[in-house]
């Protein structure tokens, strides 16, 4: 895994737009981004494998953040 602090998701949101109509679209743009990705960019997206508090694994979570923003038309 690469760690660099110089990447980040980022996603605009139109606040009019149900919220779970949102994380619903910005999930499917996630998954589609990683489905496009060389390896070159998948090791930018920093997957990691997370542990849980009790110390389960869980695979391909990103160490990247993820940034929502509302926009207000």
């Amino acid at each position: 895994m690469v760690h660099n602090d110089k990447y980040k998701f980022v996603a605009i949101i139109n606040e009019k737009i149900e919220i779970g109509k949102a994380l619903n679209a910005i999930a499917h743009m996630g998954l589609g981004l990683v489905n496009i990705a060389d390896e070159e960019t998948k090791e930018k997206m920093s997957f990691i494998d997370f542990p849980d508090k009790d110390e389960e694994p869980h695979k391909s979570i990103s160490g990247l953040s993820l940034i929502v923003l509302r926009w207000k038309e």
